[in-house]
């Protein structure tokens, strides 16, 4: 039976990471500068936060040296990861982006089974995993960028989706280790402030600095930073609150799966987006991902713990919720 929370808090993360991933597009194509953007974007997430626990509007914990260097390093990778996000986006268009994305839950299936307790996928989900393949290889045949460069086309989207996986595996084992009274919410600013002076420093070193001195600004483009930060804000809390509801399989797949929406927007908007061809092996990809199930957790002593792991009180009355149930 779905839960109203699980549904709610998976519409949310949807949404946001639908339109993240073209407004950046849209807004690194206005403002060339990916690590200025996401500084802007995490400062921006770390001040609302800030604001709102100083008004009372939101109950966040205060930050403490144990939890600083415990998330220390989720948040280091976290930046990372984004930053290469940004300069796949600022070199590949969105579908390159997805379709990398999407076979990051390959990769994450198979650490969930070595080192989260998971038993090995059921041969559906094997299947679906091998079309997910399937449909990558097809893509890189049809792209353009593919048959002029070979892969040093995809150097940075590949160290994002290196990047990206690891975050899902730490960030759920993270997400139940953290002792939060507003877990949801204290992992967003810890994410966020953490992330902060570790995408400056990005920025500063990859020359942004001269750039943005002669940069000229447009209204288009204080719009679209403005826009992307404020959904930057809803990604940021949806994202923690379906890292803790979700595995990180699933939680893979939802963002796989979400991206139709962005394809959809991406074509509606502008021509800076995948041949016909490259379309149709990116949605085998997507919809392979939807026939995907996540594993059961293994039986014996090391599974019983991370059940007990995945499930504990984490906070005032907050319970993790198991895909299997969440997800039925």
């Amino acid at each position: 039976m779905l839960r109203p929370e699980l549904v709610g808090g998976v519409f949310l993360y949807v949404l946001c990471s639908s339109l993240m991933l073209v407004g950046n597009k849209v807004t690194i194509s206005l403002i060339p500068m990916p690590g200025f953007v996401f500084t802007v974007q995490l400062l921006g997430a770390a001040a609302f936060i800030q604001v709102g626990k100083l008004t009372n509007w939101l109950m966040v914990d205060s930050m403490n040296l144990e939890s600083v260097l415990l998330m220390l390093p989720y948040t280091a990778t976290f930046a990372l990861s984004v930053y290469a996000n940004g300069k796949s986006l600022e070199k590949s268009n969105v579908e390159t982006v997805i379709v990398f994305r999407s076979c990051s839950p390959i990769l994450v299936c198979f650490l969930e089974w070595m080192f989260l307790g998971r038993q090995q996928p059921s041969l559906k989900s094997a299947a679906s995993l091998l079309a997910i393949a399937v449909g990558a290889f097809g893509y890189m045949r049809a792209d353009s960028a593919f048959q002029l460069d070979g892969f040093s086309a995809y150097t940075w989207v590949l160290i994002y989706l290196l990047l990206i996986v690891y975050s899902m595996i730490y960030g759920k084992q993270l997400s139940s280790k953290v002792q939060f009274a507003t877990p949801v919410w204290g992992l967003t600013l810890y994410t966020n402030v953490m992330s902060f002076p570790v995408m400056a420093a990005f920025a500063f070193f990859g020359g942004e600095g001269a750039q943005l001195a002669n940069f000229t600004w447009t209204p288009n483009a204080v719009l679209a930073l403005a826009v992307s930060s404020l959904i930057g804000i809803g990604i940021g809390w949806s994202g923690w609150n379906c890292t803790r509801m979700l595995t990180a399989t699933s939680y893979t797949i939802v963002g796989v799966t979400c991206k139709f929406l962005s394809i959809l927007i991406n074509v509606a908007i502008w021509d800076k987006h995948a041949s016909p061809l490259g379309i149709f092996w990116l949605l085998v990809c997507l919809i392979a991902g939807m026939f995907y199930s996540p594993s059961p957790l293994r039986e014996g002593p090391s599974a019983a713990d991370d059940k007990d792991n995945n499930a504990k009180p984490v906070g005032a009355g907050y319970k993790e919720v198991d895909t299997e149930e969440g997800l039925s």
